[in-house]
């Protein structure tokens, strides 16, 4: 399951147009809280879009991407949602979410949260 999480990012973030500036992994297997009937990855994608049209986008580019890749993923519900891509790949559960990226530098934070509108 790691190893098919790190293939997966790893071929969203070589193949997508926008520019991940971060990847957070989590969910159950990150969180060592899985069972073993129900085991889930989640991943957020941090990028610098504040525009939500470009935000669906980068989601839809994701699906396609992961559609395309040598892997069987199955998308949940046949279509990605507004900031999430739910899916299944070899009996694991998926959640790709977009996140907001904000710079390490407090001032930028600052001036980003500032200048968002």
């Amino acid at each position: 399951g790691n190893l098919l999480l790190d293939q997966l990012v790893k071929l969203v973030c070589e193949r997508s147009s926008f520019t991940i500036h971060r990847v957070s992994k989590g969910g159950s297997m990150g969180k060592n809280t899985a069972i073993s009937l129900k085991v889930d990855y989640d991943c957020v994608f941090l990028l610098d879009i504040r525009d939500p049209a470009k935000v669906q986008q980068f989601v839809e580019e994701m699906a396609d991407i992961l559609l395309l890749s040598k892997h069987n993923v199955q998308i949940d519900g046949g279509a990605p949602k507004r900031r999430t891509l739910s899916f299944a790949c070899q009996g694991f559960s998926f959640d790709f979410v977009y996140g907001h990226y904000f710079s390490e530098d407090y001032r930028e934070q600052v001036r980003q949260t500032v200048f968002s509108g």
